[in-house]
């Protein structure tokens, strides 16, 4: 039904597990079947998430790992990750553009860690509250459409707002 990527048998630059591909190492995740659904625990040796890695995929939570740096640039685009669990993670400090743009993302809780969100960020998802404490700067529609949200619980310090943050979220009742 999903797209499936098989890896060769005898690869010396990549590796395939339980429908997620890996670089040979395993610090960096690049490719996950669209109809792999369980809940996923990223290892603490994964580095990096790449971009469009999850795009498109069926999995439904996530818990990042310790050793998590980088989240490529619409990393779950329309994927069906409901949950992201951010809290064992202090090594992460943006959230990129797109990064979950058009998914199911509902309730998000950012560790004091994370100081940017990039441009449509969480655009056209279901995000419905966010409360993060360490942000510094929002990019441009970074909650553009995003039809459900109604809490944002941000911190004192935003010294960069890009334009349209809000834009079309017309549920939208608190900023703190």
């Amino acid at each position: 039904t999903g797209l499936t990527v098989n890896v060769a048998e005898n690869s010396a630059k990549y590796v395939k597990e339980e429908g997620v591909i890996y670089n040979a190492n395993k610090t960096k995740i690049l490719f996950v079947d669209s109809d792999k659904t369980d809940t996923f625990i990223l290892s603490d040796n994964v580095q990096e998430i790449a971009s469009y890695a999850f795009a498109n995929s069926q999995i439904q939570s996530l818990t990042l790992g310790k050793g998590l740096e980088v989240l490529g640039e619409y990393a779950f685009y329309n994927s069906a990750i409901a949950q992201v669990d951010f809290a064992n993670n202090d090594k992460l400090t943006q959230i990129p553009a797109g990064a979950f743009y058009g998914s199911n993302v509902e309730n998000v809780i950012l560790t004091n860690h994370i100081t940017a969100l990039g441009d449509y960020a969480f655009a056209q998802s279901k995000l419905s509250s966010l409360t993060a404490d360490g942000l510094t700067a929002l990019g441009d529609g970074v909650f553009e459409s995003c039809k459900f949200l109604q809490t944002i619980t941000l911190a004192d310090g935003i010294t960069k707002m890009g334009s349209g943050v809000f834009e079309n979220c017309a549920a939208l009742t608190s900023v703190t």
